[in-house]
């Protein structure tokens, strides 16, 4: 869990399942558009998105960029931890690969079936 600090909390099973949310919105006249995925996450890092503007640029060449991605969390601490790459966010969620392609990929399929 991200969050707690208590090295001795541990997790196990589902309580209440994480949702994300996905909207983009176009100006019709332009066609400008932005993209906004929320997620039930403690925080979002920067690695996050960096990985997901890797993704969408093979799929959607030059339609999607830090300018016009907006990566959201709802702030929850009962959410994964140990997928940051700044080493103070994992001391008590340790980094996990796992965790951190699970949540990108999340984000990318919530946005790739939305946009």
């Amino acid at each position: 869990m991200m969050g707690y600090s208590d090295l001795s909390q541990t997790t196990k099973g589902i309580h209440l399942r994480l949702k994300s949310r996905a909207f983009v919105i176009e100006e019709p006249t332009s066609g400008v558009r932005v993209a906004i995925v929320v997620a039930d996450l403690g925080m979002v890092f920067n690695s996050i998105k960096k990985d997901i503007l890797r993704k969408l640029q093979m799929e959607f060449p030059n339609m999607y960029t830090d300018s016009n991605l907006l990566l959201s969390a709802t702030h929850t601490h009962s959410g994964p931890g140990g997928f940051s790459d700044n080493d103070l966010f994992n001391v008590t969620a340790p980094y996990d690969r796992q965790n951190f392609d699970i949540i990108s990929e999340e984000f990318f399929s919530l946005s790739d079936k939305h946009i």
